[in-house]
């Protein structure tokens, strides 16, 4: 199962233009709602696809902080 890390703002913006991601082969997804699961991949042919909400709380993303925060 494939892990995502997202800066912060990225994974804001993925969230609200209703993308999402494969698990089995990595590819982004569109059109997907923040809570979907086992979406149909258009890339794998296979239901992989999670809204990143859903991957966050499945512990399959990761929020990387910025690179301007980490010497604070």
């Amino acid at each position: 199962m494939k892990t995502f890390e997202l800066a912060e703002d990225e994974f804001l913006q993925l969230n609200e233009s209703g993308a999402g991601f494969c698990v089995k082969c990595g590819e982004e997804a569109y059109g997907c709602e923040p809570d979907m699961c086992e979406g149909f991949c258009e890339s794998c042919d296979q239901a992989g696809v999670y809204g990143v909400e859903e991957l966050l709380i499945m512990g399959l993303v990761t929020i990387k902080e910025d690179e301007d925060e980490e010497g604070e």
